[in-house]
């Protein structure tokens, strides 16, 4: 396969096209395309520098054993890049397994505001809204506005 992508090389194909727009002449369907369309296939990926195991070998020894056909999935200078996601703050974690988005309704909800209100606030569909109340319920194992509000205060939500 070619490049990660589901379909072989030889069937990867674009088309172009090769008459100008409304110049009126029309040309015979190639391939099932449309009139001015030209299938070019594109041409094979080049490997890049220090993409084969091959090529980032040490000495001359190691890169007469090194497999060239077991290539690297990412090239030398993304692998090379750091790992950004080690340096970025966990998400806080909220009691009962709530998500960042179920707080914020949770903390209007506990103001005394109505669905609607949460809704126009949060730039959110007032079933949106239903829908995230209905997982708070569920959660936090209560039924009704009242309690979610308790636990809300309870818990330093609101």
């Amino acid at each position: 396969m070619w490049r990660g992508v589901s379909i072989p090389f030889h069937l990867s194909t674009v088309a172009v096209p090769t008459q100008a727009a409304g110049s009126g002449r029309r040309q015979r369907p190639r391939c099932g395309h449309e009139p001015g369309q030209e299938e070019i296939p594109r041409s094979p990926p080049s490997p890049g520098p220090g993409s084969c195991r091959a090529s980032a070998a040490r000495t001359p020894s190691q890169q007469r054993f090194a497999s060239p056909t077991a290539c690297d999935p990412l090239p030398a200078a993304a692998a090379a890049r750091p790992d950004r996601r080690r340096h970025t703050a966990a998400p806080p974690a909220y009691p009962a397994g709530l998500t960042a988005r179920e707080v914020e309704v949770l903390r209007l909800v506990a103001q005394g505001l109505p669905n609607s209100a949460v809704a126009a606030r949060l730039f959110l569909a007032p079933r949106t809204v239903n829908t995230h109340l209905t997982n708070i319920y569920t959660k936090l194992g209560v039924d009704n506005r009242a309690a979610a509000t308790r636990f809300a205060l309870e818990h330093g939500l609101a």
